[in-house]
């Protein structure tokens, strides 16, 4: 199932350059509620299990009526056993990422994390981005209630390199892909390598 695109009735469409779209992580100010693909491609209900919370964010997004809400449907960010994961981005807020969650879950983090500001921290994993960065919030309101990524026994102590994307550049899209330096060493070869190099 491709990303949620239904600008007509609520819903923004997360193309660039899309009418109303939502600016990325670093002029963000709307909410950001990004899915994650399970890791697991071997089973059968993997997808279908993705795009039913997918489907669940949609249908919540589409009746609260906002405007300002992106949905999109990322790479896995690692972490199989606790899969499905969730992240939620909200403006000059640390980014939350949920653990587990299900249908019931999905409501419940739509409801009082993008609505209302508040975490569940019953099943909030970490919060912050998996990426290769090591920046750290000064300050954070969620400080000694939802450990930090870097501070997480999983993802902590990894140095991405070669996932450094995951999590971040949407899979349907190459687009997403090539904006983040995807692909840099393939136009090299292509552009300046002779065939023996």
């Amino acid at each position: 199932m491709p990303k949620t695109k239904a600008p007509q009735d609520g819903v923004k469409d997360s193309e660039p350059g899309a009418k109303g779209e939502i600016p990325s992580r670093g002029g963000m100010k709307g909410i950001r509620i990004k899915v994650h693909l399970n890791g697991c491609w071997v089973e059968p209900r993997a997808e279908e299990q993705t795009d039913s919370l997918v489907e669940v964010f949609r249908d919540e997004i589409l009746r609260s009526g906002r405007g300002d809400i992106l949905l999109e449907k990322t790479v896995p960010i690692g972490l199989r056993s606790m899969e499905p994961l969730v992240s939620v981005e909200r403006f000059r807020q640390d980014p939350v990422i949920y653990k587990e969650v299900s249908a019931d879950r999905a409501r419940t983090i739509f409801r009082e994390h993008v609505l209302a500001g508040k975490v569940p921290f019953s099943f909030a994993l970490a919060r912050g981005v998996v990426t290769k960065e090591k920046a750290r919030p000064i300050h954070s309101d969620l400080e000694g209630k939802v450990s930090h990524v870097f501070d997480h026994p999983f993802f902590g102590p990894q140095e991405n390199r070669l996932l450094r994307n995951r999590g971040i550049a949407d899979p349907d899209r190459i687009e997403s892909f090539v904006s983040r330096g995807a692909y840099q060493a393939l136009a090299k070869a292509l552009r300046e390598m002779t065939r023996d190099e």
